[in-house]
C-alpha cells in the first residue's frame, strides 16, 4: 500500500449512506433544542455539520448525559486534533462522568494507554475523548463519532511509515460501518467540508447563536504613507489614543523566531535538513528552528554550505519586531506574549503570532497587523484560508474591537473579502480558484520523495522513473517537478515529485498501482539499491 489515507471518505462520487434510523434513539427523547435538532439530521444523513457556537459547555453535558442515558451497547467517540484541547474537555467535564469518559492520545504513560485499551475491550458503553490514536482503539462497536475543529492541520499525522489524515480516515469509518458523525468547527468550515456541504453530501445544522461580527476594519495603504518606519502615521495616531483611553493594544504578526539567516558569501539560506524549509533563528532560546517539522539545533550563527561566519540577518520574526517597537515606543511597555505563558503579561503592547484563546479580552481596545502582506507570504495554496481563518478568530475573541491592516496592496481580493466580513462569499471564491487552477478539494495531491546519498545517482533514478510512469498514466493526472530539495547538513540528496490526482478511488488506485510496479522496478537495479522512496498522499495539510 502506498498510504492509509487512500482509504477515504468516498462522499465525492458516491451518494450519502443514510445511518439506520432504528438504531438511532427517539429525538423526542431529548430536550434540548440543539440535541433535537441533531438526533433528527441524524435520521436522515449519516454526515452532519455544525458550525462553531453549536455546542457550548452546557450542550456538551445534555449531550453526554443523553448519550448514557439510552444505556445503548457501543461507545462514542470525541477527538480533538491536540492533547491540550482533550485535557481542557476532560478538566470540564470528565469528573462528572468518571469511569464512563476516558482520555486516550499519546500524552499518557504507556501503562495508562494500556488500561484504556482493557476498559475499552471490556466495557459495554464508553465515551473516548481523544486525539488521532484513538481512532484505533480495539472497538467493537461505535454509536457516535465526532470531530471538533475538523478545520484543524493537526490532524495529519507525518510520522514516516504512517501517514494518514485522521479526520478522513474516520469518514471512511463512519462511511464503512454506517456511523452518525458530526463535524464541528471552531470558526471557519475547511474548505473541504464546506464543498461537501455545498454538494448534500454533509447536511449543515443551522444555529442561531452564529456569531456576528461588528468590529471596524481599516485598511491602511502603505504607499500612500512616505515615513520609512514600522507605524504609519495612521497606525501611531490610532495606537496613542487607545492608549490614552486605558487600553491596551495587540499586534499580530505571523513570523515566528528572531529572523532567517543567509550567507553573505555563497548567498545561501540555512534549510531544514528534514523538509528542505528555512530555518528560523530564535535569539531568546539561542537556537536554530524549524516551523513546520520542529527540527531544532543550537544557534550556530556560520553557514552550512561554504562555513563562512558572516552571516546577514535577514526578514523579521516576532522577537525581532518586539525590538523595533520598542525603540519606536520607548516610554510604552510592551511585551511579546508566548502560547506557553498561562496569563496575559502586563503590558500596553502586546505581540502575538497567532490567535490565543487563553488572551484576556478585557481591556484590549485596538488588534493591529504591522505587515499583513506576510500573511499572504507562504507558498501555499491553503494561504489564504488559514489567514481568513486567523481573522476570524480574533473578531471572534474582540466582536467589537477595530482591526487595523498596514498593507501595500490593500485592493487585493482577499482584504476586500476581510472589508466585508462576509465568510460565506469568501468561501465560494476560494473554490472558484481551487477549481480553475485544480487544487483540493477538486483533485487529489500526491507527493513523491526520492532520496539517495549520491546527487548524480539520485538524479539518474528521478529520471528514469518519470520515463517509466509517464506512458502509463492517464491524462487525468497531471505530473509537476521533478524539484531537488535541501542537500545541506546530513539529508541525503533529496527530489520531489507531485501527481495532481482525479478524486475518483478507482483511478487513484490505479496511479497507486503504477507507483508501486514502477519503484520496485527501479529498485531491482544494482545502481540504483539504497534509493529511499516515500509516497504522501495529501502532504498540504
Amino acid at each position: 500500500m502506498i498510504l492509509p489515507e487512500l482509504l477515504r471518505e468516498k462522499e465525492l462520487d458516491n451518494p450519502v449512506e443514510t445511518p439506520n434510523p432504528t438504531e438511532l434513539p427517539n429525538p423526542t427523547e431529548a430536550t434540548n433544542p440543539y440535541i433535537k435538532a441533531l438526533w433528527k439530521a441524524w435520521e436522515k444523513h449519516r454526515v452532519v455539520y455544525a458550525p462553531e457556537p453549536y455546542f457550548s459547555e452546557e450542550i456538551w453535558k445534555i449531550f453526554l448525559s443523553h448519550i448514557f442515558s439510552l444505556s445503548q451497547t457501543g461507545h462514542t467517540i470525541i477527538m480533538f486534533p491536540g492533547i491540550k484541547q482533550v485535557e481542557n474537555f476532560m478538566e470540564t467535564h470528565g469528573s462528572a462522568w468518571a469511569g464512563q469518559v476516558l482520555s486516550f492520545h499519546s500524552g499518557l504513560s504507556p501503562k495508562q494507554r494500556a488500561q484504556v485499551w482493557v476498559q475499552v475491550i471490556g466495557s459495554r458503553s464508553l465515551c473516548i475523548v481523544g486525539t488521532k490514536s484513538a481512532l484505533f482503539l480495539p472497538f467493537s462497536r461505535i454509536n457516535y463519532l465526532i470531530l471538533a475543529q475538523e478545520e484543524s492541520t493537526e490532524w495529519k499525522e507525518r510520522e514516516k511509515g504512517l501517514r494518514y489524515h485522521a479526520r478522513d480516515t474516520a469518514l471512511w469509518l463512519s462511511s464503512q460501518e454506517k456511523i452518525p458523525t458530526m463535524l464541528y468547527s471552531q470558526i471557519l468550515p475547511s474548505l473541504e467540508t464546506h464543498y461537501n456541504v455545498r454538494r448534500g453530501k454533509f447536511f449543515r445544522l443551522s444555529s442561531p447563536l452564529s456569531p456576528t461580527f461588528s468590529s471596524s476594519v481599516h485598511m491602511i495603504n502603505l504607499k500612500n504613507h512616505s515615513r520609512n518606519t514600522l507605524f504609519s502615521a495612521s497606525l501611531e495616531r490610532m495606537i496613542k489614543e487607545t492608549l490614552t483611553k486605558g487600553e491596551k493594544v495587540l499586534l499580530v504578526h505571523g513570523s515566528k523566531g528572531y529572523a532567517y539567516m543567509q550567507c553573505t558569501i555563497c548567498k545561501e539560506l540555512s534549510l531544514c535538513p528534514r523538509c528542505g524549509l528555512v530555518l528560523k533563528y530564535y535569539h531568546s532560546l539561542n537556537e536554530i528552528k524549524c516551523s513546520y517539522c520542529s527540527y531544532k539545533e543550537q544557534g550556530n550563527l556560520t553557514c552550512s554550505s561554504c562555513k563562512n561566519e558572516k552571516i546577514r540577518i535577514e526578514g523579521m520574526g516576532i522577537e525581532r519586531l518586539e525590538e523595533e517597537v520598542r525603540d519606536f515606543f520607548p516610554d510604552i511597555s510592551v511585551s511579546m506574549w508566548k502560547s506557553s505563558d498561562s496569563s496575559s503579561p502586563d503590558a500596553d503592547l502586546l505581540l502575538i503570532t497567532h490567535p490565543f484563546s487563553e488572551i484576556v479580552q478585557e481591556n484590549v481596545g485596538l488588534i493591529a497587523w504591522i505587515k499583513a502582506d506576510l500573511m499572504l507570504g507562504r507558498f501555499d495554496f491553503r494561504t489564504q484560508e488559514n489567514a481568513y481563518r486567523k481573522i476570524r478568530q480574533i473578531q471572534s475573541y474582540f466582536p467589537q474591537k477595530p482591526l487595523c491592516f498596514q498593507s501595500y496592496s490593500p485592493d487585493t481580493p482577499f482584504f476586500q473579502h476581510v472589508l466585508n466580513s462576509k465568510a460565506e462569499r469568501f468561501l465560494e471564491e476560494e473554490l472558484r480558484e481551487r477549481k480553475l487552477f485544480r487544487y483540493p478539494p477538486y483533485i487529489r495531491c500526491l507527493v513523491l520523495y526520492l532520496s539517495h546519498p549520491k546527487q548524480e545517482i539520485l538524479k539518474q533514478a528521478t529520471e528514469n522513473y518519470l520515463i517509466n510512469i509517464s506512458t502509463q498514466l492517464s491524462q487525468n493526472t497531471e505530473t509537476l517537478g521533478p524539484q531537488i530539495l535541501s542537500t545541506k547538513r546530513k539529508q541525503m540528496p533529496t527530489s520531489q515529485i507531485l501527481f495532481k490526482l482525479p478524486c475518483r478511488q478507482q483511478e487513484i488506485q490505479e496511479v497507486q498501482q503504477i507507483l508501486i510496479k514502477e519503484k520496485r522496478v527501479l529498485q531491482q537495479e544494482k545502481r540504483y539499491r539504497g534509493l529511499v522512496l516515500l509516497f504522501d498522499m495529501d502532504a498540504y495539510y
